[in-house]
C-alpha cells in the first residue's frame, strides 16, 4: 500500500520529526530501477501536461504522440501536473497513452495533480501498473510521494542516474490560511545523498554523472538570472513570467552540485523556457507540452533565432554520453501543422 498522507498538523510535527533524518525502512535498492546504456541516449521530458476533464483526448493524445515520434526517446520522464481538476477515466485514458508508445517512462508530481476526482492512492497504484512503468512509491517516512533514481547501465557500471525527485506541493504560510509552494526537504536531500555516495563507493569513488528531474524550481534557478554573471556561464531561452519558487529556500542544489549532478529540469512555469549554467549545473524550464491551462507565444522579433512566431509547447531533449557530458534541445512542435522547430543548448 502506498504511503497515507497525513494532515492533522501535529501528526505532521511527528512525521517530520521522526523522517528527519532521512532514514528509510527500506534498503537503497528499492528505490532503484535500472536501464541499458548506449551512447546517444535520449530522455525525453514532457511538462505540464495538464489533462482534465475537458481535454479532447483523441486531439491531445495525437499531439503528444507526435511529440513523442520526433524526438524517439529512450526514456520519457514526466515532471508533474500532468493532471488538473482531472477524473479517473482521464486519469487511465493519459497512462494507457504512455503504455502504447512501449518506451519506458517515469513521472514526479507537481501542485496540481492531485486536485482531481480521486485518491493520491488512486493515482499513485494507477502511475505504477504500466509494463514500461518506472514509477516507484515506497511506503516509508521520506517526505514526498515518490523519490526514486533510474541508473543507466552498461554492462555492471552504472553510466548515468536520473533522480525523480517530489518537490511537493503547497504548504502552509505559517499560521494563515494561506499557502506557497513548498520544496525539496531536508530529509529528501539525506535519501538523494545516500544514493549518490552508494553510487560513488560502486563506481570506484567517483561519484556518477547524474540529472535530476522535479517540478518546483530551487532558489538558484531565480538567482541564475538574477546574479551579476559571475556565476552563470550561459543562458538562452525565453522567460515569460517570473520564477514561481518555493519561500523556503531548499538545499537541495548545494548537495546535489557536490555529487555529480550536471543538470536539473523543471516545469511549473509554463511560459519560460529559460536555461541557464549555473556553477556548472544546467539548470533548465521544459517546453511545456501541449495548450491545457496556458501557454505563452514567442515572436520571432523577441527571439532572432526562430524562423517566425512560434507557440511555446513541444518538449525538451536531453541526450546522455559517456563521460558525463550531454547535449540539450528544446521541440517546439506545432499541434495544428506537427511542424518541429529545434534549438540547441
Amino acid at each position: 500500500m502506498f504511503k497515507k498522507r497525513i494532515v492533522m498538523a501535529t501528526l505532521l510535527l511527528v512525521g517530520s520529526a521522526l523522517s528527519s533524518c532521512g532514514e528509510s525502512v527500506h534498503p537503497l535498492s528499492d528505490y532503484v530501477r535500472e536501464l541499458s546504456y548506449k551512447d546517444g541516449f535520449k530522455i525525453l521530458q514532457l511538462a505540464d501536461i495538464h489533462w482534465n476533464m475537458a481535454t479532447n483526448v483523441k486531439t491531445q493524445s495525437d499531439y503528444l504522440s507526435e511529440v513523442v515520434r520526433v524526438a524517439d526517446p529512450d526514456l520519457i520522464v514526466c515532471t508533474g501536473d500532468q493532471f488538473l481538476t482531472a477524473n479517473q477515466a482521464t486519469v487511465l485514458n493519459l497512462f494507457k497513452l504512455f503504455e502504447s508508445w512501449n518506451i519506458p517512462y517515469a513521472m514526479t508530481w507537481g501542485n496540481h495533480d492531485r486536485q482531481g476526482d480521486y485518491s493520491p492512492e488512486f493515482l499513485s497504484l494507477e502511475a505504477s501498473k504500466g509494463k514500461n512503468s518506472l514509477y516507484t512509491e515506497v511506503n516509508d517516512l521520506i517526505t514526498g510521494r515518490s523519490n526514486y533514481v533510474i541508473n543507466i547501465k552498461s554492462d555492471t557500471k552504472v553510466e548515468w542516474q536520473i533522480y525523480c525527485i517530489d518537490s511537493n506541493s503547497v504548504i502552509a504560510d505559517g499560521l494563515s490560511l494561506k499557502y506557497s509552494y513548498d520544496y525539496i526537504h531536508e530529509d529528501q536531500i539525506v535519501w538523494y545523498t545516500q544514493q549518490a555516495e552508494a553510487a560513488k563507493t560502486a563506481n570506484g569513488g567517483s561519484y556518477v554523472p547524474s540529472l535530476s528531474y522535479f517540478h518546483i524550481p530551487t532558489w538558484e534557478f531565480k538567482a541564475s538570472k538574477d546574479d551579476d554573471g559571475t556565476r552563470r556561464s550561459k543562458e538562452w531561452g525565453t522567460l515569460n513570467e517570473g520564477f514561481s519558487t518555493s519561500k523556503t529556500d531548499s538545499k537541495f542544489f548545494d548537495a546535489a552540485k557536490a555529487r555529480g549532478t550536471k543538470g536539473m529540469f523543471i516545469g511549473h512555469d509554463h511560459a519560460n523556457d529559460y536555461t541557464s549554467t549555473y556553477d556548472g549545473v544546467v539548470l533548465g524550464y521544459g517546453v511545456k507540452t501541449g495548450r491545457e491551462l496556458y501557454y505563452s507565444t514567442v515572436k520571432k522579433e523577441d527571439r532572432p533565432s526562430l524562423p517566425h512566431d512560434i507557440d511555446l509547447i513541444g518538449g525538451s531533449l536531453v541526450t546522455l554520453h559517456q563521460g558525463g557530458s550531454f547535449d540539450l534541445e528544446h521541440l517546439f512542435i506545432s499541434d495544428s501543422t506537427y511542424e518541429c522547430i529545434r534549438e540547441a543548448y
